[in-house]
C-alpha cells in the first residue's frame, strides 16, 4: 500500500498568485466542475432512459401503434442465433488484421477504445464480419459488447454471433444481447475465479421476437438512446481532460488570468 509522506508534500514548493488571482482561477475552474457537474446528471439520465426503453421495447410493453395488431412469437436464442465458430491463425496467416480484445470494449456502453493488429498476436482468434455481434464471455457481468462494422478478428474469450434464420435482425439482437433478460442467463456462468458465460445455458434464454419491421423500429429508436449515452460519455471525458490541462496551466503560473483593478 502506498503511503503519502506528509512531509515531503509540506515542502512541496507552490506558486501563490494575489488573492484576487485566486478567486478568478477558483471561479474559472468553477466553472468546469459546474459543467461537468450538469453533464454527469445528463448521462445518467440519458442511461437510465435508454435502460427503461430496452426494458418496455424489447418485452412488448410499449408498442408502436402501426404493430399493435402484430403478434410477437416465443422463441430461444439458440433458434434464431448462432455463434461463429470461424477461426484464424495469426501465425499462419499473411494478411494483417485489426484484432480486438476484451480491453478494447468499454464496459456498458459498447464503445470501441482501441484495437491491435492480428499479426501481433499468438493465440487463435475468432473472425468476426460486418452484421456480427461480439459479447464478452468472460466475466459477463461486465457487459462487453459491440457490433463491428467492420471485419476483424478477436480474442476467443469473445463471443461471435449471427443470426441463425432471417427471424432476427442484427440491429435487434445487438440490444438483445444488452437486456437484463440475456445478461441474467449469460451471469449463470461457470467458474467462480474466472467466470465465463456458457452458450448451453445462453442459447436457450427465451423471449419474445417481433416481425423484422418492428425489430427494425426498436433497434432505430435504441440506437438513437445509445448515440446520445455515448456523445455524453466522449463530452465527459473531454471535460475532466480539459479541466486537468486548465489546472496545469492556471496553477502553475503558465498561464496568467487578468484581474480587474
Amino acid at each position: 500500500m502506498l503511503n503519502l509522506n506528509t512531509e515531503i508534500i509540506s515542502n512541496l514548493p507552490i506558486y501563490l498568485p494575489t488573492l484576487p488571482e485566486q478567486r478568478k482561477i477558483a471561479e474559472i475552474l468553477g466553472a468546469w466542475d459546474r459543467a461537468i457537474e450538469l453533464t454527469s446528471a445528463l448521462l445518467a439520465a440519458a442511461r437510465t432512459r435508454k435502460r427503461g426503453l430496452m426494458q418496455i421495447l424489447l418485452t412488448g410493453k410499449c408498442r408502436f401503434p402501426e404493430f399493435a395488431g402484430e403478434a410477437w412469437r416465443e422463441v430461444r436464442l439458440g433458434e434464431v442465433a448462432r455463434l461463429s465458430k470461424e477461426r484464424l491463425n495469426p501465425k499462419q496467416e499473411h494478411n494483417d488484421r485489426c484484432c480486438i480484445e476484451l480491453e478494447h470494449i468499454e464496459p456498458g456502453t459498447g464503445r470501441l477504445l482501441g484495437s491491435t493488429q492480428s499479426s501481433q498476436q499468438a493465440s487463435i482468434k475468432a473472425v468476426f464480419n460486418p452484421g456480427d455481434v461480439l459479447f464478452g464471455k468472460l466475466r459477463p457481468y461486465l457487459r462487453k459488447f459491440i457490433a463491428p462494422d467492420f471485419e476483424g478478428v478477436c480474442s476467443t474469450e469473445i463471443w461471435v454471433l449471427q443470426p441463425k434464420t432471417q427471424e432476427i435482425a442484427s440491429r435487434f439482437l445487438h440490444f438483445l444481447i444488452q437486456s437484463d433478460g440475456f445478461m441474467a442467463a449469460a451471469e449463470k456462468s461457470s467458474g467462480s475465479r474466472m467466470p465465463r458465460a456458457d452458450w448451453k445455458i445462453v442459447s436457450d434464454y427465451c423471449f419474445l421476437l417481433p416481425s423484422l419491421n418492428e425489430q427494425d423500429r426498436i433497434a432505430f429508436m435504441l440506437s438513437l438512446c445509445a448515440q446520445e449515452v455515448n456523445a455524453l460519455t466522449s463530452k465527459m471525458e473531454w471535460l475532466h481532460t480539459e479541466k486537468k490541462a486548465l489546472m496545469q496551466k492556471l496553477l502553475t503560473g503558465e498561464w496568467r488570468v487578468k484581474v480587474d483593478a
